[in-house]
Formats: C-alpha cells, sequence, structure tokens
C-alpha cells in the first residue's frame, strides 16, 4: 500500500518508513510500498512506478483538493502502477487515519475493510 497526501496539486508527499501511516497500515495488515525512505517524502513519478503499490491510501482531504480519485491518479505517476491501472484508490479523513486518538479501533476497522475487504475486517 502507498499512502500519498497532497496539500497542493502536483505536491504529493509520500509516507515512507517510520510514519504513522505505515503504523496504521501494519496494524492493518499491510506492507508500506515506499521503503528505504524516512519519514514523509515528496513523490517523484519515478519513486511511485518503483514502489509498484497494489492499493494506493490517501486523505479525503487529499482527494478532495485534486478531484477525486481520478484527479489523484493524474498525479505522479501514480497511473502507471498496478493500483492505478486496477482503479484501487481509498481515502479516509486525516485525522480519523493518522490521529491515534479514542476513535483507533474504529479507524482501524475501516481501514482493513478498505484494504482487504468486509470479510477481513469481521475477523479482526
Amino acid at each position: 500500500v502507498l499512502f500519498v497526501m497532497a496539500h497542493a496539486p502536483g505536491q504529493l508527499r509520500a509516507a515512507g518508513q517510520d510514519t504513522g501511516a505505515e503504523a496504521m497500515l501494519a496494524y492493518a495488515g499491510a506492507r508500506n510500498a515506499l521503503q528505504g525512505a524516512q519519514g514523509y517524502k515528496a513523490l517523484s513519478p519515478e519513486a511511485a512506478i518503483a514502489a509498484a503499490p497494489d492499493f494506493i491510501l490517501s486523505t479525503q482531504q487529499s482527494l478532495d483538493l485534486l478531484g477525486g480519485s481520478a484527479g489523484l491518479l493524474r498525479q505522479n505517476g501514480l497511473a502507471q502502477t498496478p493500483a492505478g491501472q486496477a482503479g484501487r484508490v481509498a481515502a479516509m479523513d486525516a485525522l480519523e487515519l493518522l490521529g491515534f486518538g479514542p476513535r483507533l479501533p474504529q479507524a482501524l476497522s475501516r481501514l482493513i475493510t478498505l484494504i482487504h475487504g468486509p470479510a477481513a475486517a469481521a475477523r479482526a
């Protein structure tokens, strides 16, 4: 799974290792596609393609800024990834996903459902 967020069109950042996004992915039983990078890094088209994610996760705020999933896939080589070619993109509210607050169990259940499907969430 590649986690990306945008604060402006054309300015994507991806979650590398030792980030809150990577922790949530691990809790959900998913592997962070961006290995070898620490923290949140600018995402180049080459890095997106090399990461070869099967799934792209973003924040709802980023999707709103970019014009939805289609807008996200127009950014930085994401359409050329396996996830982009299959249209496997999902988003969650930034605070829900990365807030690590009292809603963490519900956020994790929702993330598991988005990545692995409803049956996986029922088993978690």
